[in-house]
């Protein structure tokens, strides 16, 4: 295809993600390059780049990629929750929170946004805040056990077992092998948590 269309970006980086499912970093890179080279406004590139980056411990190099990436895009949630991820692990929690904020005014739908919020008010002791944004990605996919799980995970610890084995024993009705909410209906039980009926 490449020797049939060497002028199109989309060719390397569709190459860009085949080598990077071989692991092979270094020659995706330089074929996301090139696709920049042959577009600058095309987007996807950037994104690679910018998601390798970061698993090469290249922050400041994946940061600048996204930004890139949303001057391209700037109505993209996943490029804002991608970035508010980054600032949340540096501890730099504004700014977490303002990308994530952004997201959701880009798709108030999205619960990966909704999620980051709650585990960086969770991380700040904002427990309330963080209990309605777990509340919110319920609203919008009910089947999400990780907020389910969140949400017992601050019942238990603010002295509300009852609500937090409901919250446990949901997940595991429709996951009987989510293997962290049986761990944290296990922690219940340890800390004589759990008020029998």
């Amino acid at each position: 295809y490449l020797e049939l269309a060497p002028e199109y970006p989309t060719v390397y980086n569709n190459m860009g993600n085949a080598y990077v499912g071989k692991g092979e970093y270094v020659i995706a890179i330089k074929n996301y390059e090139k696709a920049i080279s042959l577009d600058s406004h095309y987007m996807e590139p950037r994104k690679n780049l910018a998601i390798i980056y970061k698993k090469e411990g290249e922050t400041a190099k994946a940061m600048e990629e996204y930004r890139k990436a949303i001057e391209i895009e700037p109505g993209n949630p996943d490029l804002y929750q991608s970035m508010g991820i980054i600032y949340a692990e540096q501890g730099l929690f504004d700014k977490a929170v303002k990308a994530f904020e952004t997201a959701l005014r880009k798709d108030p739908l999205s619960t990966e946004a909704h999620y980051g919020l709650g585990i960086l008010y969770e991380g700040k002791g904002m427990d309330m805040k963080a209990f309605q944004e777990y509340q919110e990605e319920l609203a919008i996919n009910p089947s999400y056990s990780e907020a389910r799980i969140a949400i017992g995970n601050l019942y238990a610890k603010n002295g509300r077992p009852r609500e937090a084995k409901r919250e446990f024993l949901a997940v595991l009705k429709e996951e009987p092998d989510n293997e962290e909410a049986r761990l944290s209906l296990h922690k219940l039980r340890e800390m004589k948590l759990l008020i029998r009926p």
